[in-house]
């Protein structure tokens, strides 16, 4: 959310940013009740039920719809990193503490496949602060993903950027200094997901090594250096642009989806 006088223009509400803009831009109250938390995922637990699957396809056609639409807005150089990343954003959600909040499952009960994208149930995961996005973004690293990649799938509920940090009240691990972050445990299990349109990801293991400072034992930069990197690459404004066509392209698919599943997860 950015804080500008709405008198001195610069926006075009069809186009977004325009400097030539001289039109004053409407004013959006701000809605305390509608202020999402730490832990609000909107969008998830919705009045139907759909599949990681057709959910991270009909997210990606979004994506390559408003890269198409956009395409005189300079998308070129990013807009296969961007669809990519959209068809990826999702794939935390096969994480056992994910699945077992949308499937309704007991601690340490084993969920069962198809993976879910979205459930008719609400409740809280078994790890507070859970962020399926972080582990999205963690089994991207892994996969070799550019830092635009992996910050594009971070950031799409605006909840992890340029850190990785714990927050007070996480469950903390049994194992003395083992590392953890918004419910990831260093060394989780992420199972096999099928993402649609032929697109299977292999299990993996989350490494969480990127949220320490400094290089890490294989050499590889910390996630705050790729983070830092990026942004001073780009600048704010082509990152936020990005993230905000990220963020589009999620929230259409969760509004308007196309394939859900019949029955009604109790």
């Amino acid at each position: 959310m950015v804080l500008l006088d709405a008198t001195t223009g610069g926006y075009n509400r069809h186009r977004g940013w325009d400097e030539s803009s001289r039109q004053a831009v409407d004013v959006v109250p701000i809605d305390a009740d509608q202020d999402e938390a730490l832990d609000d995922d909107p969008l998830t637990y919705m009045k139907y039920a759909q599949t990681l699957a057709a959910h991270s396809r009909e997210a990606r056609i979004a994506a390559e719809y408003l890269v198409q639409a956009l395409s005189d807005l300079v998308l070129d150089a990013w807009s296969a990193e961007l669809i990519f990343a959209t068809h990826h954003h999702d794939l935390g959600k096969a994480h056992p503490i994910f699945q077992g909040t949308l499937q309704g499952l007991p601690l340490n009960a084993a969920p069962q496949t198809p993976w879910l994208a979205k459930s008719t149930r609400g409740g809280t995961h078994s790890r507070p602060h859970f962020r399926h996005e972080l582990a999205s973004a963690l089994a991207l690293l892994h996969m070799g993903a550019s830092d635009l990649t992996v910050y594009l799938a971070a950031c799409h509920h605006g909840k992890v950027r340029l850190s990785i940090r714990a927050l007070p009240g996480e469950t903390k691990p049994d194992i003395l200094d083992k590392k953890y972050a918004r419910g990831i445990w260093d060394g989780d299990a992420l199972p096999a997901a099928d993402l649609g349109d032929g697109v299977v990801i292999p299990e993996m293991t989350l490494d969480l090594e990127p949220m320490l400072l400094g290089t890490g034992i294989d050499g590889s930069c910390s996630w705050l250096e790729r983070m830092i990197r990026l942004r001073d690459t780009l600048g704010v404004f082509r990152l936020a642009y990005l993230e905000s066509l990220i963020r589009a392209a999620d929230v259409r698919a969760s509004r308007y989806p196309k394939e859900v599943l019949q029955c009604v997860i109790r």
